[in-house]
């Protein structure tokens, strides 16, 4: 699901890669959605939030640096 909201000649990938010019970032970013989204397909309510949670201690963190 992510593979395709986020393909490549998407909108939504082209916002990302403006806003992630990295693309190690990128990937990390990718990663985390892709986790987020597992653990709510599994019904994983406490990874959802952990992984969640990460994520956006992560982009805060990338967000104060850039």
């Amino acid at each position: 699901m992510v593979e395709y909201l986020l393909d490549q000649g998407s909108t939504l990938w082209n916002k990302l890669e403006r806003h992630f010019p990295n693309n190690h970032l990128r990937q990390e970013m990718l990663s985390d959605y892709r986790h987020i989204l597992e653990a709510i397909a599994t019904n994983d309510v406490v990874g959802a939030r952990r992984t969640m949670r990460d994520h956006l201690k992560r982009l805060r963190y990338f967000l104060d640096i850039s």
